[in-house]
């Protein structure tokens, strides 16, 4: 009988020992996920905005430093660059319309030490017009911008929107090498900087890993110095050259593909395009 009523305890004992736990998962709703997905947005859109005004303000002093060590290649550029809400793709724009991006015209970065800095011009004042010519509000405002731009060597007067006050300055121009440094996520560049013809192409996750700007210099000066030098080019005739003589297809294919999937995102990709910085 005792034996009976120890067993008739121990059975459900073991059984609660054996059970597992049950964890409660709270409901969230569809709204909390659309507003967390949204905050995402925003920090991807700072995160690119904060990645390219380091490596603007890194990159300009030293391709205006290096431009006696490239007299073939040498243009003038102003230190900006200038985005306005279409510049985002589709699945952005509304984040990027959150954070004050609109139809009109706004520098993106103002590089240290460049003409514009000294000018006073500062990061998100809205341009209005270059030289008195009004820019359209509209998707291609930046292709404007980028053409207007290029069309002379000489100053630009920016009349601009800052703090509710239209203002205009003449921005001068610095002699710099005629190289393009840009940012890119494409997973081909992994943790690398790369130069392909005048463009040198600087990965996110590199720029990260870099401790300080002096990091980051040494990284970018490395590369102006291969442009410089016509290191990229005489490497990409080298392999052309290999492949004709049967000395070295396989060189030559490497070539192609080395510069192929990030020459194709250069096209794609707006931002890269016009963000070269001008």
């Amino acid at each position: 009988m005792k034996r009976a009523r120890l067993s008739r305890w121990f059975v459900p004992l073991a059984l609660m020992g054996c059970a597992t736990p049950m964890t409660q998962i709270g409901s969230v709703s569809q709204e909390h996920v659309q507003a967390e997905r949204f905050k995402e947005q925003q920090l991807v859109i700072q995160g690119m905005v904060d990645d390219k005004h380091r490596l603007d303000d890194v990159s300009y002093s030293l391709l205006k430093a290096a431009a006696p060590l490239c007299p073939d290649a040498v243009t003038t550029r102003l230190g900006v660059s200038a985005i306005n809400r279409s510049s985002f793709d589709d699945l952005y724009l509304e984040a990027a319309r959150s954070l004050g991006y609109t139809d009109t015209l706004e520098l993106e970065t103002v590089a240290r030490g460049s003409g514009a800095e000294r000018a006073g011009l500062r990061p998100r004042d809205r341009i209005l017009a270059l030289n008195g010519e009004p820019l359209p509000r509209r998707s291609d405002a930046p292709e404007q911008f980028t053409a207007r731009l290029g069309r002379t060597q000489s100053p630009v007067v920016f009349t601009y929107l800052r703090d509710s006050v239209v203002r205009s300055v003449s921005v001068p121009r610095d002699a710099v090498c005629d190289f393009e440094v840009v940012s890119t996520a494409d997973p081909y560049v992994s943790m690398n900087a790369v130069s392909i013809g005048k463009r040198i192409f600087v990965s996110t996750s590199l720029m990260h890993f870099a401790a300080d700007e002096n990091e980051l210099a040494t990284v970018v000066g490395h590369e102006i110095a291969h442009s410089a030098m016509h290191h990229t080019d005489a490497k990409q005739k080298n392999a052309v050259l290999g492949a004709l003589a049967g000395l070295g297809p396989g060189a030559a294919q490497a070539g192609r593909q080395h510069g192929r999937p990030i020459l194709k995102r250069f096209r794609q990709d707006r931002r890269h395009r016009l963000l070269a910085g001008f």
